[in-house]
């Protein structure tokens, strides 16, 4: 042994290297217990045997499987995801393509909210979930995952391989209890403003009774001077208006009275008062010019026009702007005609004010609403059935029907129907037929009477 204080011979110094360098290379050789090499079936190796190198965790390690191994495992299935609560949660059932190798480590999932890149979620090793952190509600996510294996190097060395890519699922990120405190509160704003719109109509409706109410008097007071001075033989179409604007007040008294319930009637209430303060403005100037005016001898035709006065009157908001009469053996309901084909709410509108006679009774109805459910309600007026009854004759309702139009008519119409023109025109009837989506022509209809003097209604 040299000292270390002493300059050592240079002969020394060589054996010294020397021996350094055996005791270096002795350390390196395999021991009695050194590493064992076993060669798989599947082409891979598993090496046992003192420190083989360190893991990824930097921990030593004495066996490594799957050494040379190179096939990746299959892409991830059995993936879900969901959202509630402002965050994302993915599932997954435990399965591979092709099912799990033996050499499986674990899955990656990622997550990719809106245009970002992707960021890992999580592993998983075993069927289970991941949870993402808190996302903005309304954030469109899209999940994948991979699978990898655990194949080494010889060393230990972590070499794995990975699948390709599983499906993509897309999902949109919903806040529950927020989503649902907002829909609750408009909701409850759209709730106030019905109830605001529902006292208004309340109001509306209690002017609109009271208006029709005094309407009505005017008229009773009407007709009973009508009644003193004049034998009504002879239908004038002045006292026709005046008879129509009174009845039509009293109507629309009965109208909005049985279809308050009705939101589409409510709508049309402030019209409708409107029109009954009209007429009950209008009335006795006309029934005065009426008195002077009435002349003229009363016909079937005319029964038939008087008698539907009123319903004349609701027809200037029909649809279609006419009203139909029906002629059939039987008495109407939902399912047989014509009813049973207005198989639309539209059709049923278009028809509401139709007249239905039944030929072998006498009885006759007339087509409403009310509280949502279409209805034939029998009419009890017996000028109204007299008049139905004489329209049924058979040579103008062969087809099983009549209409009457208060605007210009538009084909379809049928030889019988009739066309009344207002206050101060004609009562016309159709003396050529014209199926639907013919053009009108006024040669089409003929003059049936004349009901008004222009002089006496000018100069009044």
């Amino acid at each position: 042994m040299i000292h270390e204080r002493l300059r050592p011979k240079p002969e020394d110094l060589v054996g010294k290297i020397a021996l350094k360098a055996l005791d270096t290379a002795n350390s390196a050789q395999t021991r009695k217990s050194g590493s064992v090499t076993i060669h798989n079936a599947d082409g891979t190796k598993t090496i046992s045997g003192a420190v083989l190198g360190t893991d990824e965790t930097g921990t030593a390690i004495s066996s490594a499987n799957w050494i040379g191994d190179t096939t990746a495992p299959g892409k991830p299935t059995g993936l879900s995801v969901a959202s509630s609560s402002g965050v994302i949660v993915v599932t997954w059932d435990g399965t591979l393509d092709g099912g799990v190798p033996s050499d499986f480590d674990h899955i990656t999932v990622y997550l990719k909210e809106g245009s970002a890149d992707a960021t890992v979620l999580g592993t998983m090793n075993t069927a289970g979930s991941l949870t993402s952190a808190s996302i903005a509600s309304g954030t469109s996510c899209t999940v994948y995952a991979t699978a990898q294996d655990a194949a080494r190097l010889e060393d230990g060395t972590l070499s794995p391989n990975v699948s390709a890519q599983s499906d993509s699922i897309t999902v949109m990120v919903t806040n529950t209890v927020a989503d649902v405190d907002k829909e609750i509160s408009e909701q409850n704003s759209t709730i106030s403003g019905i109830q605001g719109d529902i006292t208004d109509l309340t109001t509306d409706l209690g002017t609109v009774k009271t208006t029709a109410k005094e309407a009505k008097d005017t008229a009773d007071e009407v007709s009973e001077t009508l009644s003193a001075d004049y034998s009504k033989t002879g239908t004038d179409t002045s006292y026709v208006t005046a008879s129509t604007n009174l009845q039509t007040a009293d109507e629309i008294m009965q109208s909005v009275s049985g279809t308050y319930a009705t939101q589409t009637a409510l709508a049309t209430t402030d019209a409708k008062a409107d029109a009954a303060q009209t007429a009950a403005n209008n009335a006795q100037s006309t029934a005065d010019t009426a008195k002077e005016a009435a002349s003229a001898n009363t016909t079937d035709l005319t029964n038939y026009i008087e008698s539907n006065d009123s319903a004349l009157s609701q027809m200037q908001s029909q649809i279609d702007g006419s009203i139909t009469t029906w002629f059939y053996d039987v008495a109407p309901t939902a399912d047989n005609a014509p009813a049973k084909d207005w198989t639309t709410t539209d059709l049923k509108n278009n028809h509401l004010g139709d007249l239905y006679y039944d030929t072998v009774t006498g009885y006759c109805y007339r087509y409403q609403v009310l509280n949502n459910t279409y209805s034939w309600s029998r009419i009890t007026d017996t000028d109204v059935t007299k008049a139905l009854s004489d329209a049924a004759a058979p040579q103008d309702t062969a087809d099983s029907k009549r209409r009457i139009f208060v605007n210009t008519p538009t084909p379809p119409y049928d030889v019988g129907d009739q066309w009344a023109q207002g206050t101060s025109g004609d009562i016309l009837i159709c003396s050529t037929a014209k199926a639907s989506g013919k053009s009108y022509a006024a040669s089409d209809w003929t003059k049936a009477s004349k009901y008004t003097d222009d002089t006496a209604a000018a100069a009044a």
